[in-house]
């Protein structure tokens, strides 16, 4: 059907570019994207038209109109700057826009949304091209930034296209970055002031482009502090990186009062458990957030089926002890699972084998194995390529997280590059894996379990946690020291060099008295990167990135 009168004013509201389809599903319910419309609450009532350009997914669009006293009044959004716009003539097309303030109006704010598009010629713009982007009010640049937005941590993935590539404020299978300006300190209340928007100039590439300014009434509250999300525990699949968890819970808050928030209290626990208090101090302004660690020890957060639906709960009172003079904004829940047990039939063995085998490129790569409390209990980096191993750990009972970092963001495993293949598997002593990690994951992935057992292992597991070395200068052009920590007296210290293609330079080794550091030098090495390793008499090492740097 056709629409029954012509939209003769276009605001956006938010913008969002889908995902790669290929290989890829979301699942029968779907992902959620939430955007505050607030701004526009002006807008939606009686009658508006909706409109989303979209030719793949079959969208669902919801409104949720929230009761409440909100943090100001929105007075009135003028909406100016709209389009797509070529990035040789942006400045021409892309002016100054003067704003005249009318009774009432005491605060502003600059709203812009651009993501830039096309490539293929000269630095690729707008799609991929580093350019500095900046805001001018009443011809003063105020705010100056890089565009690029990191891609390789979406949490929808992987998807079946270029999902990991950095791109300009914007990636695949996400919301268009939206950023906001606070322009009621630099302008002049009462009076006209301008806005100006520029973009590094460039020949190739366009930007679609929203500009708004949105004016407000005076702030309504002195006191108020307000609950965003829960971060973690939490079964949203925007937070799946991180979730489920073996740490402390985790949640945003804002202060939507006019006095700066200096204190708050919080009370929180799973549904049903017992409850816990934490006293927060800091200071946030007017609208600023806060990600607030929520010290949690109640074992059932991480202990027990991981099949059963959870819920958190949590409420924030009292700021600055004063009372909160918006309670409806205070208290929110989350819908959890807890972390998956690993462990043997008859909790018979403590053994886990960390077994990975090395893409083309095994420098970029880096596991790390630490407990509930964020303490590394194991790490380990790679210098041979295409090679397997298989480190052997043994854990005392307890909640631990293990993460596969990569320093190139493409992960273990990419088919749009050369790298070659790779993957990790954390596998029982006597077969069988406890998790085969996605290998095309770009820059991390990780996975929090509860390992239960019958054994303890203190000796090892301390030793394992302790060993490791410091190495300094570092750049240097040849001598370097290393302090070795964990050392016993007059162990020997085997050592080996490897380029980053894993080739053997050099070795050697020394035994050591305590407090004595191993002198190297590495004169005859071209200038470049290398993996060093020091080995003990039981065979644990460690290994660091050196860097041969001639002057």
């Amino acid at each position: 059907f056709s629409p029954s009168f012509e939209v003769i004013d276009r605001y956006e509201l938010a913008r969002y570019i889908t995902p790669y389809g290929i290989g890829l599903t979301l699942g029968d319910e779907g992902w959620t994207w939430v955007f505050d419309v607030t701004d526009f609450v002006g807008m939606l009532r009686d009658s508006v038209e909706l409109q989303a350009g979209n030719w793949q997914e079959l969208l669902d669009l919801r409104f949720a109109f929230i009761e409440g006293t909100p943090a100001r009044d929105v007075k009135r959004i003028e909406a100016f700057w709209k389009g797509q716009y070529n990035l040789s003539s942006f400045d021409e097309n892309v002016t100054d826009h003067v704003f005249t303030p009318v009774s009432g109006e005491a605060m502003f704010k600059l709203k812009t949304r651009a993501s830039g598009h096309g490539f293929g010629s000269g630095n690729n713009c707008g799609e991929f091209c580093y350019n500095a982007h900046s805001v001018q009010v009443n011809g003063e640049t105020q705010w100056t930034w890089e565009v690029m937005r990191e891609c390789a941590d979406n949490p929808l993935y992987p998807q079946g296209g270029t999902w990991i590539y950095d791109r300009a404020a914007w990636c695949p299978g996400a919301p268009v970055d939206t950023k906001e300006f606070e322009l009621t300190s630099v302008v002049t209340a009462g009076e006209p002031f301008a806005v100006d928007y520029d973009i590094t100039y460039d020949p190739d590439g366009n930007y679609r482009f929203e500009g708004q300014v949105v004016a407000y009434g005076e702030a309504n509250m002195e006191h108020d502090v307000e609950i965003s999300e829960v971060l973690a525990p939490s079964d949203n699949k925007l937070q799946s990186r991180f979730n489920p968890i073996c740490e402390s819970p985790q949640v945003i808050i804002r202060n939507n009062g006019a006095e700066p928030l200096t204190s708050c209290t919080f009370n929180y626990g799973i549904q049903g458990g017992e409850e816990a208090t934490f006293q927060w101090t800091g200071e946030l302004a007017f609208l600023e957030s806060a990600v607030v660690d929520l010290p949690y020890i109640d074992p059932s957060l991480s202990e027990g089926d991981n099949e059963e639906e959870l819920i958190f709960e949590v409420a924030v009172n009292a700021p600055n002890n004063q009372l909160d003079q918006e309670p409806r904004n205070n208290a929110t829940t989350s819908r959890f699972h807890r972390v998956p047990t690993w462990a043997y039939p008859d909790l018979d063995d403590n053994r886990i084998i960390v077994w990975t085998k090395t893409n083309l490129v095994p420098s970029e790569t880096t596991i790390e194995l630490t407990d509930a409390a964020g303490n590394v209990v194991w790490e380990r980096g790679y210098a041979e390529a295409n090679t397997t191993f298989r480190d052997t750990l043994s854990l005392n009972q307890g909640c631990y997280r293990l993460t596969i970092y990569d320093s190139g963001d493409d992960g273990q495993g990419f088919w749009a590059n050369n790298d070659g293949s790779g993957y990790t598997r954390v596998k029982k002593v006597a077969g069988g894996n406890f998790i085969n990690f996605e290998p095309d994951f770009g820059k991390s992935i990780s996975q929090a379990f509860f390992f239960q057992t019958n054994l303890v292992g203190v000796e090892e597991f301390v030793s394992n946690r302790q060993f490791g070395f410091q190495v300094f200068p570092n750049p240097s052009d040849a001598q370097f020291n290393v302090r070795l920590d964990g050392w016993n007296e007059g162990q020997l210290a085997n050592w080996s060099l490897r380029d980053p293609m894993g080739r053997l330079i050099d070795q050697g080794a020394r035994r050591l008295n305590s407090g004595e550091l191993l002198a190297l030098s590495f004169k005859e090495c071209p200038q470049g990167t290398y993996a060093l390793t020091v080995t003990n008499e039981v065979g644990q090492h460690t290994t660091r990135w050196i860097q041969v740097s001639r002057k």
